[in-house]
């Protein structure tokens, strides 16, 4: 976006009596949208996302300011499907979280099929649970350099099932805190996954072992891949998991 568009979009935001021009053509024609240096705390309100009918591919890169990407106002009750196949978050240093978490506002992304998260230091968790369920076109997800990320899934109430079907690429690196893929336990379903890259995450169980004839299953232990679906019949544990999946990689 150039610097005349962006002063655009920042009035549009701002300005409470600008009802007629939040309905402009140019954002309902939009496919693709690059922020960077953002001076707003949030940097797409809900108000905004429902006039991006076609955006397809979102950067939003280095800003001090940005505390959250998406927000849906409380008082609402409203579902937003979005059309953005493509998220980039880069260098928002200041960022929590990416989608702000109301109890009234749902947004769905039906359509998102590559997320790419990089230097966000203060980002902790990465989607809340009600998006996580519903991420059905996720091929690829990266997740770089975030020092204080601890979870990818926000906990929710209830046991969880993640199915991700289209996912095939999976790359975290330098996540010195993430523990866990959700906080409480769950089953990941992933039938495409063909790569698989975990490098310094140094407190991250990436598998469950199976427990011995006798012992107990550890209550608090919450690995990335708790029950890994590969196919719709076959669920592998640690020990065939190279045997059964020959073209995984490991870096």
């Amino acid at each position: 976006m150039d610097r005349e568009c962006f002063s655009g979009y920042l009035e549009l935001q701002e300005d409470p009596h600008c009802k007629f021009s939040l309905q402009n053509q140019w954002l309902g024609n939009l496919i693709s949208l690059k922020l960077e240096n953002c001076s707003l705390s949030c940097a797409i309100p809900s108000a905004i996302l429902t006039l991006l009918k076609s955006l397809k591919e979102l950067e939003v890169r280095y800003s001090t300011t940005v505390e959250v990407l998406f927000y849906v106002n409380d008082t609402e009750t409203t579902q937003i499907a979005s059309q953005l196949k493509m998220l980039t978050l880069e260098g928002l240093w200041k960022m929590t979280r990416v989608w702000e978490k109301k109890k009234n506002g749902v947004l769905i992304f039906p359509n998102l099929q590559q997320v790419i998260v990089r230097g966000c230091e203060n980002l902790q968790t990465l989607f809340p649970a009600s998006l996580a369920k519903n991420l059905k076109s996720l091929k690829s997800l990266q997740i770089e350099c975030c020092a204080k990320l601890h979870e990818i899934v926000e906990k929710e109430d209830t046991e969880a099932k993640y199915v991700l079907p289209c996912l095939e690429k999976l790359n975290l690196f330098s996540l010195p805190r993430i523990t866990c893929f959700c906080p409480q336990t769950f089953t990941l379903e992933c039938p495409t996954l063909n790569k698989l890259s975990v490098v310094q995450c140094d407190k991250l169980e990436l598998f469950q072992s199976a427990p011995s004839m006798g012992e107990g299953t550890t209550i608090n232990n919450k690995p990335l891949i708790s029950s890994l679906e590969v196919s719709a019949h076959q669920r592998i544990s640690t020990v065939n998991f190279l045997s059964i999946i020959t073209d995984l990689n490991f870096y």
